[in-house]
Formats: structure tokens, C-alpha cells, sequence
């Protein structure tokens, strides 16, 4: 459990820190459903990741539990980079389609 809440308020920070610019052209432009919707999105994508995590680092324990030391899951850090990067990526989108309006 510990794992999901750093692992959550890590990644939320993370993709909130990326998505400033966003919020700020929202903010000046007077968007806000647009802000309520990134940080939406952006506590959504946050609990995905923490699920993850959480998730992978239970498996991990189960195969070190059999004594198996080759224990390392690979394909969650991938899939978590990829979630982050992807929303990253949209936000700054719309963070240029707010600056040329």
C-alpha cells in the first residue's frame, strides 16, 4: 500500500508540474472547464500508474517468495512511461492550440 501512495503522488506531481503551461494559457483564456478536466485526467492517469506500480511490485514479491531471484518486471516501467508521456504529450497540444487562439 505504501507503494501505491508514493507511487500515485509521485506520478501525479509529475504529470501536474508538465501540464503548468496548460493551465496557465486555460487560466488567462478563462477555460476552466478545461483545468478541471486536465487535473481529472491528470489524478485518473495518476491512479492508473499507482495500480501499476502497486501491481508490479506484488508480483515481483510473489516470485522473489519462491526463492526465484531473477525477479524484475520490465514491461510495467515501460507501460508507465508510455501512460505519462502520452498524457504529457496531449497536454501540450492543447497547450499550443491555446496559445494560437
Amino acid at each position: 500500500m505504501p507503494r501505491f501512495f508514493s507511487s500515485f503522488v509521485i506520478s501525479t506531481g509529475i504529470l501536474f508540474l508538465f501540464t503548468i503551461p496548460t493551465f496557465y494559457l486555460a487560466w488567462r483564456k478563462g477555460r476552466k472547464k478545461t483545468i478541471r478536466r486536465f487535473l481529472m485526467a491528470g489524478i485518473a492517469v495518476g491512479l492508473v500508474v499507482a495500480v501499476i506500480s502497486a501491481t508490479s511490485e506484488r508480483l515481483v514479491e510473489q516470485c522473489e517468495a519462491v526463492n526465484y531471484l531473477g525477479c524484475v518486471d520490465y514491461g510495467s516501467a515501460g507501460m508507465r512511461l508510455t501512460i505519462m508521456v502520452a498524457f504529457i504529450i496531449v497536454s501540450w497540444v492543447k497547450a499550443a492550440i491555446l496559445f494560437n487562439e
